[in-house]
C-alpha cells in the first residue's frame, strides 16, 4: 500500500483559523450546536441575508418559507442571478436546504465562494445543473433522481479539495477542485419562482461524507491499454477522527461486483490497487463504493478508456467533419480528459475530426488541445474572455466561436469585437447563423450578417428535417421558406471565396400519437447522407452536426452519453459520407460553382456542376429522395472550349473510382446513375482538350 500525504485544506489548523471569526458573521442564523447554523425561514425579517425585494417571507400551509420571484412571467424574470452569503468562510463543511423549484430558470445554493470562484448547484426543472465560477463552466447538467415529493433536499459537501452535491441524500455529482479549498456559502436564484426552506449550515459531517473512494488518475486521464489486463489504483480517505472498519467494492460496467475489507485510521489516506481484466476497446465505467455495516456509505461512477491514442497528424488539406460536444455527466479535470480520448477515439474510427468544444472541455486547456492533436482532431473553441494564449494559438485550434445567432441589429457591437479579436487571436473568429433565413432579408439573414462582419470562417446551422413529412423534397414554404437546394445554394454564394461550414441536424422528435408533428423531427439514416452530400454540393468546406451526445432524452443524437453507443442509423450514415469524401477532399475543398449543364431525372435528383482551379470537370448528383432508389438519367451538356463545344472523352465516378459508359447525341452525354436513398455520385468529366 502506498501513503499518501494529506491534503493541505484536511489540515486541522484551517478550521482552527477559521474558528477565529467572529460567530455575529452567521447573521439571521440560529445556532442549533456548536457546528451546525440554521434558518428555517419563520418570523417576519431577514436580517443578515442581504436579500434583495423579490426575496420575501412567506408561509405554505403555515409553515415559513422563502419566495423567490412569482408565478407570472414578468417576475420570475425580474429574478436577476445574485449570490446571497451568509456567515463567515469554511473549509471542511455541508450547506444544505430544501428547494421547491415551480418555473423558470434555477433555484439553487453556491458553495465555497473565495478569491478563486466558486461552485454552485441549481435545480432546474427535471435536472440538476452543477456549475464552476467565474466563467459560468458547466460541470454536470444531470437528471433528478425520480420523486414524488414538492421539495427536493439540496446540499453540497467539502472535504478537502473534494466536493459533493446531494439531492435528497442521493449523491448527484463529485469533483475535485484544488482551488476551492475554502469559502463562504448561500442562495442563489435566477429567473425563477421557487420556496426555499431549511437552510443549514454544518461544520460535522456525516460518517458517510468524511468517507471518499475513487480511482487514482494522473491528469492526462484514467487510460487502460485495451484487450489487456490491468491494476487500476483507488485512492482510499478517512477524513474523519476516528477509524473506520470498510468493505471496498467495486464493479466495471454492468459487471459482478469485487469487495475485500479495507481499515483506514483516522484521516488516513492511500491507495488500494485491483486487478482488472481486460477492456474491449472504448468507454467504460468503474462503480466504486464503501460499505459499512451493509449499506454503501460513499463512492461513484468513474470513466475509464480502454484507447491507445494513435499519435497521427490531422489531414491537410482539411475538410472538417465534426460534432458539438454536449457531455453532461460532470466530472472532475481527470475525468473529463478520459471522456475526451474515448470521445477522440470514437470520432476518429468514424471518420470524425472536429469538435465544437463543450462541456468535455469546459474550460480547454493545453492538455486537452494536446490530446486532440494525438487523434489528429481540431477544435473549434468557445468562451472568448477566458482563454489563454497558450489556449488559442495551440495548432490544434481550427477556430474560435464568440457569440452565436446574431440580428442584424446586433451587427454594429458585433462588427466592433470581431475587429479587436482579430488582432488579438490568430485563429479566424466565427459565429454561427440560421441557414433557414437566408434570403429572407429579415434580422437573422446570413446574407445581410456575413458581409458585415468578415469571418473567413463561416458557420450555419440547417436544420430541414421537421413535423411528419418535410425532408430534403418537401419542405415547410408556410414561412416563407425556401427549398433546401435554394438555401444550401444561397449559403455557398453569401459565404464567397471563403466557403462555409454546416451544422447538420443530427437530432429531432419521433412522430408519435404524442407528438405527430414534432417541429424538429429525428432524421433517418438517409436523410442525414442527404443533407450532408447536398451540402458538401454546394461547397461545404466541412459537416458538424448537433449533436454528438444526446442531451434530452426525447432527442436522441448520434451516440448516448454514458457509452458513446449509437442511437440509431444517423452516426454511422454520417460516418459512411466521411469515409467516401475523404479521398477527393482535395477536390472538394478546391472546387467551386461553375456554369456546366448537368441535367438528371426524375426531379428529385439533384446535380450541381462545379470546377476546381484548375480546370477539372465536376458534377456533384444527390438523390434528394430519403426514401427511394433512383435509376436516374444523367444528361451533360458537352461542354464549350474556345468558343466551341467539344464531346467528352470519358466520365468517371470519382467516390468509386470507375469509368462510366455514356451515349452521344446532338452535343450531349447521356448515361444511368443507380442511386440508393440520400446517396450521391461525384462525377468528373473530360474532353480530348483537356
Amino acid at each position: 500500500m502506498l501513503a499518501r500525504r494529506m491534503h493541505r485544506a484536511s489540515l486541522p489548523g484551517i478550521a482552527v483559523m477559521l474558528a477565529a471569526c467572529v460567530s455575529a458573521g452567521w447573521g439571521a442564523l440560529e445556532q442549533v450546536d456548536e457546528h451546525t447554523w440554521r434558518d428555517d425561514f419563520e418570523g417576519n425579517t431577514l436580517d443578515g441575508w442581504n436579500l434583495p425585494e423579490y426575496y420575501r417571507l412567506t408561509t405554505i400551509d403555515g409553515n415559513g418559507v422563502l419566495e423567490v420571484g412569482g408565478p407570472e412571467q414578468e417576475q420570475y424574470s425580474a429574478v436577476k442571478l445574485a449570490y446571497e452569503g451568509v456567515g463567515r468562510e469554511l473549509s471542511d463543511y455541508a450547506v444544505e436546504c430544501r428547494v421547491r423549484h415551480l418555473r423558470g430558470s434555477w433555484a439553487g445554493l453556491f458553495f465555497r465562494k473565495c478569491s478563486a470562484g466558486w461552485l454552485e448547484a441549481f435545480i432546474f426543472g427535471s435536472r440538476i445543473l452543477v456549475r464552476r465560477q467565474p466563467g459560468s463552466v458547466v460541470l454536470s447538467l444531470a437528471p433528478l433522481p425520480d420523486s414524488d415529493e414538492a421539495w427536493r433536499t439540496l446540499r453540497i459537501v467539502g472535504t478537502g479539495p473534494f466536493i459533493r452535491v446531494y439531492v435528497d441524500g442521493r449523491q448527484i455529482f463529485s469533483c475535485g477542485d484544488e482551488e476551492l479549498v475554502a469559502g463562504r456559502c448561500g442562495i442563489s436564484s435566477h429567473h425563477t419562482h421557487a420556496y426555499y426552506d431549511d437552510f443549514v449550515i454544518a461544520e460535522r459531517l456525516q460518517p458517510h461524507e468524511t468517507l471518499i473512494v475513487r480511482p487514482d488518475a494522473p491528469e492526462d486521464g484514467l487510460l487502460v491499454p485495451p484487450g489487456e489486463p490491468t491494476t487500476i489504483q483507488l485512492d482510499a480517505w478517512n477524513a474523519g477522527d476516528e477509524p473506520r472498519e470498510v468493505e471496498l467494492a467495486w464493479r466495471m460496467d454492468e459487471g459482478e461486483t469485487s469487495r475485500t475489507p479495507v481499515t483506514l485510521g483516522p484521516r488516513e489516506r492511500r491507495l488500494v490497487p485491483i486487478e482488472q481484466q481486460a477492456l474491449a476497446e472504448g468507454l467504460h465505467w468503474i462503480e466504486v463504493s464503501f460499505r459499512e455495516g451493509g449499506e454503501e456509505v460513499a463512492g461513484g461512477s468513474y470513466p475509464i478508456a480502454a484507447v491507445a491514442p494513435p499519435d497521427v497528424e490531422a489531414d491537410e488539406p482539411f475538410l472538417a467533419w465534426g460534432v458539438y460536444d454536449k457531455y453532461q455527466l460532470g466530472g472532475e479535470p481527470w475525468a473529463l480528459n478520459t471522456y475526451l480520448h474515448a470521445m477522440c477515439n470514437d470520432l476518429r474510427n468514424h471518420g470524425f475530426n472536429t469538435i465544437m468544444a463543450g462541456n468535455a472541455m469546459p474550460r480547454p486547456t493545453v492538455r486537452q488541445l494536446d490530446i486532440l492533436s494525438r487523434y489528429g482532431m481540431k477544435v473549434i473553441l468557445r468562451g472568448i474572455g477566458e482563454l489563454p494564449r497558450e489556449v488559442t494559438t495551440h495548432p490544434a485550434v481550427l477556430a474560435i466561436a464568440y457569440g452565436d445567432e446574431p440580428k442584424v441589429e446586433e451587427l454594429e457591437g458585433y462588427r466592433a469585437r470581431f475587429e479587436e479579436l482579430a488582432e488579438e487571436y490568430a485563429a479566424p473568429i466565427t459565429t454561427c447563423l440560421i441557414g433557414d433565413a437566408v434570403g429572407t432579408r429579415g434580422s437573422a439573414d446570413p446574407w445581410l450578417i456575413w458581409p458585415e462582419l468578415g469571418s473567413a470562417f463561416k458557420l450555419a446551422r440547417y436544420y430541414p428535417i421537421r413535423k411528419s413529412v418535410y425532408d430534403l423534397v418537401r419542405f415547410p414554404n408556410y414561412k416563407g421558406g425556401l427549398s433546401p437546394q435554394a438555401i444550401f445554394r444561397l449559403l455557398e454564394i453569401g459565404a464567397g471565396e471563403d466557403g462555409w461550414y454546416y451544422v447538420i441536424q443530427a437530432f429531432g422528435d419521433h412522430v408519435s400519437e404524442e407528438m405527430p408533428e414534432p417541429y424538429w423531427r429525428n432524421p433517418t439514416a438517409a436523410e442525414m447522407r442527404g443533407m450532408a452530400h447536398l451540402a458538401l454540393a454546394h461547397g461545404a468546406r466541412g459537416v458538424i452536426a448537433y449533436t454528438y451526445q444526446t442531451e434530452r432524452e426525447r432527442w436522441p443524437a448520434l451516440v448516448d452519453q454514458r457509452w458513446l453507443r449509437p442511437n440509431d442509423g444517423k452516426y454511422e450514415a454520417l460516418a459512411e459520407v466521411a469515409r467516401q469524401v475523404a479521398p477527393v477532399r482535395e477536390v472538394l475543398l478546391d472546387s467551386h460553382w461553375e456554369a456546366l449543364e448537368v441535367r438528371a431525372t426524375p426531379a428529385t435528383v439533384w446535380p450541381v456542376p462545379r470546377m476546381t482551379s484548375d480546370g477539372r470537370r465536376l458534377a456533384y448528383v444527390v438523390n434528394l429522395d430519403t426514401d427511394a432508389r433512383a435509376d436516374a438519367r444523367i444528361e451533360i451538356i458537352d461542354p464549350v472550349v474556345n468558343s466551341r463545344r467539344v464531346p467528352l472523352a470519358w466520365v468517371r465516378e470519382l467516390f468509386g473510382g470507375a469509368e462510366i459508359g455514356f451515349e452521344r447525341a446532338e452535343m450531349r452525354s447521356t448515361f444511368g446513375l443507380r442511386l440508393g436513398p440520400g446517396r450521391a455520385a461525384l462525377l468528373e468529366f473530360a474532353t480530348d482538350e483537356q
